[in-house]
């Protein structure tokens, strides 16, 4: 069995800031109302050849994975004593692996290109996307659709639990959006820090995994982003008039602050669905 890129909750990294009048803050993730079942997450990684109108090479995509892997550390160091990772006894895009009595699911992180994706209403136009899959009647089937809602029949009308999930990396998309849009142009912190590439990368690793776990965006709990327009590729005002972020699940941190990991909001979110 080979899982085909049917992903789902696209980090909606093309939007920018705005802001008129007082500074709003965001209320932390929304939920997606799914799960994943298991505290013990055996993870694989997978480097998948160019596609479609692609111009970057294996070895491009390559070197992009090893600078994601050192980033994955501090986000398993966060999540500890909630979710135990493990290597996966399945490599590549093998068929999806999950053991009801050691507790044990699966979750793959592949890099991947399809050279410029223009529609925004497909997931390879960001450059991160997750998909969370339920098993029903021995078949492996998306918890949610192509724009995060639920599909009855799968996570919703079973035991909303996920058994497996797959994150893809979008090479162009990820150099686009730090070489060209609000992560490289001027984004300072209000404490001074420069965002780096590194944040960019660790980011994207803490963000997606909240997807796998059931965190969605801030926007969609009536905050952050929730408040933002899309402007261009620079901020205007000055940037302590931006609605205030709270959680890493403020898509690709646009509206300042800008987190590279689970933040307050998001701990409190665990601590209720995944207690220590």
């Amino acid at each position: 069995m080979r899982i085909q890129p049917l992903l789902s909750t696209a980090l909606l990294a093309s939007m920018l800031c705005t802001s008129a009048g007082a500074v709003v803050l965001g209320t932390g993730p929304s939920d997606l109302n799914y799960r994943f079942k298991y505290r013990n997450v055996g993870v694989r990684t997978y480097v998948q050849p160019p596609q479609g109108a692609s111009t970057a090479s294996m070895q491009d995509l390559q070197n992009l994975m090893a600078e994601f892997q050192p980033y994955f550390g501090p986000v398993a160091q966060t999540l500890a004593g909630r979710i135990n990772f493990t290597a996966s006894p399945i490599s590549g895009l093998g068929a999806p692996y999950f053991d009801d009595a050691a507790g044990r699911g699966d979750y793959a992180l592949v890099v991947a290109d399809w050279g410029e994706i223009t529609d925004v209403n497909d997931v390879r136009y960001y450059p991160a996307f997750t998909t969370t899959y339920s098993y029903v009647a021995g078949q492996y089937l998306p918890c949610s659709d192509g724009h995060g809602a639920l599909i009855p029949g799968n996570c919703n009308s079973t035991d909303r639990m996920a058994r497996f999930a797959v994150t893809y990396l979008n090479f162009t998309k990820i150099n686009a959006d730090w070489s060209h849009s609000i992560y490289h142009l001027d984004v300072v912190e209000p404490d001074g820090h420069q965002i780096t590439f590194g944040d960019f990368l660790q980011h994207l690793v803490a963000h997606e995994f909240g997807h796998v776990l059931g965190m969605g965006h801030e926007l969609d709990s009536g905050g952050g982003a929730a408040y933002c327009v899309v402007a261009g590729n620079r901020y205007t005002p000055p940037i302590d008039q931006y609605p205030q972020s709270t959680s890493v699940m403020e898509p690709g941190g646009y509206c300042r602050k800008f987190f590279s990991n689970y933040a307050a909001p998001d701990i409190r979110w665990l601590d209720i669905n995944y207690p220590k």
